[in-house]
């Protein structure tokens, strides 16, 4: 498989999992636009990993968005590919749990794929279509006890993007023409579910 000349947006591609992702959508050819909140983790990345460019972006506030996207299809081409990959959560018990702390999960969690889904999909549309990858967890099939509401996230549906392919990969290993990258959790073990294909999800 060959990416070559595709536009690839990785989110939270500074470090961990999404600069992983970033190295394997690079060694297949595409052209990368590596988004951060964290300018020295992302500036870094794109140092690292040949044709790609960083920017610096809060993906939980839509003028950010929307100026980083037109900026992406500006400086390297129509957008074919999108992974949204951030994600965070804290370890504490529902009556734990305040309303700032939903709000900054929920903002980052299930708001943020939704705006970069919304501003890449008109790119994508432009050309007749392109890819979205939202990762999740494994804590949509399972369960937390101490993260009721970071597994109720995890759980939710995708809706179906015509003419987009979107798929969600709910699983904190993950496997598609990338080999196989874990997502570690100091809560738990990282579990993993072997039924996702590397060759029918491929890009």
């Amino acid at each position: 498989m060959t990416l070559e000349n595709h536009v690839a947006i990785v989110t939270g591609a500074g470090q961990g999992i999404g600069r992983a992702i970033a190295r394997g959508l690079a060694a297949q050819g595409a052209r990368l636009a590596l988004f951060d909140i964290n300018e020295k983790t992302v500036m870094e990345a794109a140092t690292e990993i040949g044709g790609s460019r960083a920017y610096v972006v809060d993906c939980t506030q839509t003028p950010a968005v929307d100026a980083a996207i037109d900026r992406v299809v500006q400086e390297l081409g129509g957008i074919k590919i999108l992974i949204n990959n951030i994600g965070w959560a804290e370890a504490r018990f529902f009556e734990e749990e305040t309303d700032a702390y939903w709000d900054k999960l929920i903002a980052i969690n299930l708001k943020a794929p939704l705006l970069m889904a919304r501003a890449a999909l008109r790119s994508m549309k432009a050309q007749g279509g392109g890819h979205i990858v939202n990762l999740a967890s494994d804590a949509g099939r399972v369960g937390q006890l101490q993260g009721v509401v970071y597994s109720a996230w995890a759980s939710l549906p995708l809706p179906k993007l015509w003419p987009v392919r979107c798929r969600a990969i709910r699983s904190t290993s993950i496997a598609f023409a990338l080999g196989r990258l874990t997502r570690s959790s100091s809560r738990r073990e990282s579990m993993t579910r072997s039924s996702w294909p590397s060759t029918e999800s491929s890009l």
